[in-house]
């Protein structure tokens, strides 16, 4: 009598494909498929967390033999007694199966192992998509919030700035944005009333996986931005004198 024992080498061959497609579902190939296993596995620890307003950090990737990410969820707890007391959660996610579990974190792990969030103050964000619609060739929308509550940037063709407060992912804006009075081509003057228009009414903020800024409004208009790469200053020879 032999239970666990396979009774034919079809049998084999399925249970065998069926591993190896699980097995092979861990593996991104791409950038892209990297991306997209990002944006699965914040979502997924997001739902597992349960919590309110959940914030996910940057996966810790574990080797493909292991196949976990680990990822730190803040929130705000749900249950009414907690009285909006602010969680963090620690989430494992399964890239070969797309399973989430999530334990509540100790306060000591996350002080002396886990790293703080990275802040998006002092950072020059470069738009790269204005209300779904892209961003013209070689044109620059960008923004910047400041330590000391200025946000800024350039709209397309003019300069901007006011003043703004964040506070758990929601913006509002504690000034009008003012901007410069430059005259620009049609289609970039076009774009830049719809960059200001969206930043303007834009109330909730959002640092994706994949390093992507979001920048919502109520009605699901949005702005998305990647931090700006600085330039690096030309090398030069040093001059020889004879």
């Amino acid at each position: 009598m032999c239970h666990p024992c396979f009774r034919s080498r079809p049998g084999r061959m399925a249970v065998f494909t069926l591993l190896a497609g699980t097995s092979a579902a861990s593996v991104a190939s791409t950038p892209q498929a990297w991306a997209a296993l990002d944006l699965r596995s914040a979502a997924e620890c997001s739902r597992a967390s349960g919590l309110l307003d959940p914030k996910v950090g940057a996966p810790v990737r574990f080797s493909d033999p292991i196949g976990f990410d680990v990822r730190v969820v803040t929130g705000v707890a749900p249950q009414s007694h907690m009285g909006d007391a602010s969680a963090t959660m620690l989430c494992a996610f399964d890239r070969r199966t797309g399973q989430a579990e999530v334990v509540e974190a100790p306060d000591d792990a996350i002080l002396t192992v886990l790293p703080s969030a990275p802040s998006i103050e002092g950072v020059v964000w470069r738009a790269e998509d204005i209300g779904g619609g892209g961003i013209i060739d070689r044109s620059r929308a960008t923004l910047m919030f400041g330590a000391d509550g200025r946000i800024s940037g350039s709209a397309s063709c003019n300069n901007y700035s006011g003043s703004y407060t964040l506070e758990r992912g929601a913006l509002n804006f504690t000034s009008a944005l003012v901007a410069t009075q430059k005259e620009c081509v049609p289609s970039l003057m076009d774009q830049e009333r719809r960059f200001v228009a969206i930043l303007g009414a834009a109330r909730q903020i959002e640092l994706l996986p994949t390093g992507a800024l979001l920048l919502s409004t109520p009605e699901g208009r949005s702005l998305r931005f990647f931090p700006e790469q600085p330039v690096k200053p030309a090398v030069t020879s040093p001059v020889l004198e004879n």
